[in-house]
């Protein structure tokens, strides 16, 4: 019995540097992983954050392009019309003022956290200029008044 003793008593200290390594590898490995998941899922409320931003931006846009610009076009335009070439100048209007209501840094998280190029992001930005006319013609439809809105023929 006295030798079972020794021989724990000897183990024990060994054992015990050896559960420390153990618990000290496991804290690191949960640390890691929170890191990681904190990191995601902080980027994934800055992309909501920045696309709340961009689609504010762009609706703000269209809206002030709709109430301001467009009208003094139509007017000027004889047919009361506007051309192929003017419906471009006002997306383009549209598209500017988005990207100051955005501000550089937003599309410059955008583009980090999407992983995409200028063009991309141009792209991107036309395609929720669009959508943004669109809706508005749809409300204007539906609240039974002609449309005023048209970036395109």
């Amino acid at each position: 019995m006295e030798i079972i003793k020794a021989a724990i008593a000897q183990l024990v200290p060994h054992l015990a540097d050896a559960l420390v390594t153990v618990v000290l590898a496991l804290i690191t490995l949960i640390a890691a992983r929170l890191s990681a998941y904190l990191r995601e899922a902080g980027k994934g409320e800055r992309l909501a954050s920045a696309m709340l931003r961009l689609n504010d931006a762009v609706g703000t846009a269209v809206r002030e392009i709709e109430q301001t610009v467009r009208p003094l076009v139509v007017a000027a335009a004889a047919d009361g019309r506007i051309t192929p070439e003017e419906a471009a100048q006002l997306k383009d209007a549209a598209m500017a003022s988005a990207r100051r209501y955005m501000g550089a840094h937003v599309g410059a998280d955008l583009k980090k956290i999407l992983g995409v190029t200028e063009d991309d992001f141009d792209r991107l930005l036309d395609a929720k200029v669009e959508a943004a006319v669109h809706d508005l013609r749809l409300r204007t439809k539906v609240a039974n008044v002609q449309p005023m809105v048209t970036f395109g023929p």
